[in-house]
């Protein structure tokens, strides 16, 4: 799979996150039967792709049990084996 400049090799259990207003296109076809899932993010603020997430230290203390927050930050690898693929699959499927 392509995007701009760079190119992954997607096979089983493996994600590739692609990311909105890149060129997206194949680099050669499957050689065996392929199935996949196709997921949508939409985030109500801003994101930004960059080659590792920045620590996030908070202006006040967070007690060790229990935080809640409006905003939410989540850090999702670009290109990544899925640890626990059935379990995921069964959730979705």
């Amino acid at each position: 799979m392509g995007e701009g400049d760079e190119v992954w090799k997607v096979t089983e259990n493996y994600a590739l996150i692609l990311e909105p207003d890149k060129h997206h296109f194949p680099i050669e076809a499957c050689t065996e039967q392929t199935s996949f899932y196709w997921f949508h993010f939409q985030a109500n603020s801003m994101w930004c792709a960059q080659s590792s997430p920045d620590l996030i230290i908070p202006s006040t203390p967070i007690p060790e049990l229990h935080f809640h927050s409006e905003h939410t930050t989540i850090h999702l690898p670009k290109y990544q084996k899925l640890v626990n693929p059935h379990e995921l699959f069964s959730t979705i499927y």
